[in-house]
């Protein structure tokens, strides 16, 4: 994989967007980037779309609810970028602070058994 510094990638970047139709098509008929999937996670109420671009993603989210924490977050903007997660591809020889990192359940979200992909948490 390319781009790798340390174990670690860009694996996307998510936006919370107003209209996801046309952020789509700016994406993909505009841009030529190639649409990678599109679902609901009710749980986060959002839908989110992956807009993939070489190794990385950038997802685009839209609020299931206009009254949702996630709109609420984007405000009046017709975009705002809401967060970007890292991938660690690990082995032996990452070093084990990553590894540490990896395993936080507050920071991380699972991709595959052998990369993962953290959020961090920042601090206001």
């Amino acid at each position: 994989m390319s781009g790798l510094v340390n174990g670690w990638t860009i694996d996307h970047i998510a936006v919370v967007v107003a209209d996801l139709e046309a952020t789509i098509a700016l994406y993909t008929q505009t841009l030529g980037f190639e649409q990678a999937y599109r679902e609901i996670v009710a749980d986060q109420g959002v839908e989110a779309v992956g807009i993939r671009t070489g190794d990385s993603v950038i997802e685009l989210l839209r609020p299931l609810d206009e009254n949702s924490p996630i709109a609420k977050f984007r405000g009046d903007a017709p975009t705002k970028m809401h967060h970007i997660a890292y991938r660690l591809e690990l082995s032996r020889d990452t070093p084990s602070k990553y590894h540490k990192i990896a395993q936080n359940p507050g920071a991380v979200e699972s991709r595959t058994k052998s990369s993962r992909a953290c959020k961090p948490k920042v601090s206001a």
